[in-house]
């Protein structure tokens, strides 16, 4: 999995390499438009339909939008999921689970949070946004993730799943639990 370098500067060169890797497109199709000063400072650049930005530190990157419209849903949340899942292990983001998803406009948006070991970590969270038409991958948003993941070392949990299982109102329906950093 790969870990959040902020240490090492990249070159606008390798930001576009990255860039163009991401998008899945050729290093001369990407026109820079500049840099910006953000809480994450990043390299901006576009193609036709496609909006990409890279830090400028770790050379990670940040945001992916690619410009498309969706005529008619042919996936469904499943078909969607799969898609986004081999897109992260494509970029060898490999330790995530899917938390909570939405669709609109024709793009099923996924979130995932980072998992270390068995604690989710809702801190650290990237989106990655599916066409249900197209089953492309149109959306990635990892600021969540640049922002917060860290290596940690957790304690253990102030009380067992079965005491948190009783401080938990009756009256809700307990599907599941896990450890969780929120």
């Amino acid at each position: 999995n790969p870990q959040v370098n902020e240490s090492s500067a990249v070159t606008l060169e390798l930001a576009q390499q990255t860039a163009a890797q991401i998008c899945d497109c050729d290093f001369s199709d990407l026109e820079f438009l500049g840099e910006q000063d953000a809480k994450i400072p990043v390299f901006s650049f576009k193609t036709a339909n496609t909006d990409i930005t890279v830090s400028k530190s770790g050379g990670n990157v940040v945001y992916m939008r690619k410009n498309v419209t969706a005529e008619k849903y042919t996936l469904n949340y499943n078909q969607a999921l799969s898609k986004a899942k081999r897109f992260l292990e494509k970029n060898d983001m490999l330790s995530f689970k899917e938390t909570y998803y939405f669709t609109d406009e024709g793009v099923c948006v996924i979130n995932f949070a980072f998992l270390d070991g068995n604690t989710i970590c809702y801190t650290d969270l990237v989106k990655v946004g599916v066409s249900m038409e197209s089953g492309e991958v149109v959306l990635f948003e990892a600021s969540g993730y640049l922002s917060n993941h860290k290596e940690r070392a957790f304690e253990s949990p102030k009380f067992t799943l079965e005491e948190a299982k009783l401080v938990v109102s009756e009256r809700k329906k307990k599907k599941k639990s896990s450890v969780a950093l929120i």
